[in-house]
């Protein structure tokens, strides 16, 4: 008789995931959040239109300044470091990084043609090295939608659907959950953004989780599917509804076009031509019918 093979526990599958293709995930990690700082700053320092400032609301008057808030603030760069890792197939690692790259292009488009700031907050910056650095090397533009939201929503949920797909304990997608949303706070925290700035980012980054997770499955993703990504788009983009119309603003353009602050316009926008895409390459005829 041969011995029963023992099936990998999830703990060594995600090892064994994170050794593969581990240069081209250090490199291409590395050269992307180059690429994203050059062009990040150049919008920061040389902007087109005129700078508008953004509104406080009741939320950033409820969340007050928290100095140690800057280490959760930095650690952004560590967590959108994880979903990658965790890729074992190369194809799947280009894809997940194409979705990255076109995130946060939308976010430079944005800076590019409306051009945001965070109002100066009454603290003395002087009584905070730490801080004073921070604040020295990224200004407040660059504020709407907070990009630093969007990409820990975005590595976020695609991190629960790689956890979700290693059968990983729940204590674990917990903490992926914690760490995500305490990015999100420490950005109001630090006084980096306002709350209309992470309503905004948060809507951007769900969005793109649930759009490049639905095509990621219908590519034939190995990972089990999720309903996070597209609840949390939702709850997002509803949030984002409520701050605009508690603040009596709507986001317009430095051309006049305005722009509608409702979540569901903006998916089935941007649905549509994605599902005739996916129509077209399956064969199919007729479209499913809607619900």
């Amino acid at each position: 008789m041969t011995p029963a093979q023992v099936s990998p526990g999830p703990w060594s599958r995600m090892v064994r995931a994170a050794s593969l293709h581990f240069f081209l995930k250090g490199l291409g990690t590395a050269v992307f959040i180059a690429l994203f700082f050059a062009a990040y700053f150049y919008l920061l320092k040389h902007p087109v239109f005129p700078v508008a400032m953004m509104p406080r609301t009741w939320v950033d008057r409820l969340i007050g300044f928290v100095p140690l808030a800057l280490p959760v603030y930095l650690s952004l760069w560590v967590y959108v470091s994880l979903p990658p890792l965790f890729f074992s197939d190369r194809r799947e690692l280009l894809h997940y990084g194409l979705a990255m790259t076109l995130t946060c292009l939308a976010g430079l488009v944005v800076f590019y043609v409306w051009p945001t700031a965070a109002p100066a907050p009454d603290v003395d910056w002087l009584q905070y090295p730490d801080m004073l650095f921070l604040k020295n090397i990224d200004a407040a533009g660059n504020a709407c939608p907070s990009l630093h939201v969007a990409t820990a929503v975005f590595s976020g949920l695609w991190l629960h659907h790689l956890l979700r797909g290693f059968s990983v304990p729940p204590w674990l997608l917990w903490l992926n959950a914690l760490w995500c949303a305490g990015i999100a706070w420490s950005t109001l925290a630090t006084r980096q953004h306002v709350a209309v700035d992470v309503a905004a980012g948060m809507a951007l980054g769900a969005f793109a989780a649930w759009l490049s997770l639905r095509l990621h499955r219908r590519r034939g993703g190995r990972a089990r599917a999720c309903p996070a990504p597209r609840a949390a788009a939702r709850l997002c983009g509803g949030l984002l509804k409520c701050l605009f119309l508690q603040i009596g603003v709507s986001p317009c353009t430095p051309f006049g076009f305005h722009i509608s602050p409702r979540p569901a316009a903006w998916a089935a926008a941007w649905r549509r031509p994605w599902t005739r895409c996916a129509h077209a390459r399956a064969g199919w005829r007729h479209a499913p019918s809607t619900r």
